[in-house]
């Protein structure tokens, strides 16, 4: 059997600035975008025990998204938000979001 006849796949993540991004992850941010194209903001459901872990959160979202090139850094936004029992994050889309066509 020739390597001409070997089965290729693609890796498991998605290579970005020397380095790879689980496909897991990737699948996250993307479901995050489609809720962020729908609704302008997505907003993480657990609920962190200080405000720092909660811009964590939404600075890590942030970071893949600007790291898979889906949008500038300057067109995300930052959010937390105190609730009872933690705060929560959230990440706004400033601008206009363009058509998938």
């Amino acid at each position: 059997m020739g390597l001409e006849s070997e089965r290729l796949a693609p890796p498991d993540a998605s290579y970005v600035r020397q380095r790879f991004i689980p496909a897991y992850k990737v699948e996250w941010v993307q479901q995050a975008d489609a809720i962020m194209r729908e609704y302008g903001l997505v907003t993480g459901s657990v609920l962190c025990r200080t405000r720092r872990a909660a811009q964590w959160r939404a600075e890590k979202l942030i970071r893949y998204m600007v790291e898979l090139r889906m949008y500038d850094r300057g067109q995300l936004v930052e959010h937390t938000s105190r609730r009872s029992g933690g705060w929560v994050w959230s990440v706004e889309y400033r601008g206009r979001i363009p058509d998938a066509s």
